[in-house]
């Protein structure tokens, strides 16, 4: 007991159960795996837009300067649970919107805006409209 470190390793075989072998084993070769990316909810929500066909539409509640006050607004409504927090762009500035959707239609969009709790203001957006103007 030096204090000395060293290695054991088990490997399972059925041949050799109840045995341990403690002979030196060579390092096994690394392994390379793909993980997926992990997305942000920004990114998420960019997607959900851009991958929605052209006869879709978005209700947009509010824009603002800030990621985090886009944030805190839809929180402030129990209402805009589902609501994503987009980038935009708009009069050569950066800003954040905050969206609902999509809706298969514009009187679908309409309908949820009459939802108790909504926010007062809103935009229907067709989705090519939004497409254009988020931030990839």
């Amino acid at each position: 007991a030096d204090g000395a470190m060293f290695k054991l390793r088990l490997y399972h075989s059925s041949a050799f159960d109840g045995v341990a072998d403690s002979e030196p084993v060579a390092d096994p070769e690394p392994v390379t795996a793909t993980l997926p990316a992990v997305q942000t909810e920004l990114q998420l929500a960019v997607a959900r837009i851009a991958e929605a066909p052209p006869n879709n539409y978005f209700v947009q509640h509010i824009v603002l300067s800030t990621e985090a006050a886009a944030k805190a607004y839809s929180a402030r409504y129990p209402a805009l649970n589902q609501a994503m927090v987009v980038p935009v762009r708009l009069s050569q500035k950066n800003v954040y919107a905050v969206v609902s959707g999509p809706f298969g239609s514009r009187p679908a969009a309409a309908s949820f805006t009459q939802n108790p709790g909504m926010p007062a203001d809103y935009w229907i957006r067709g989705a090519p409209q939004l497409q254009s103007i988020v931030r990839r």
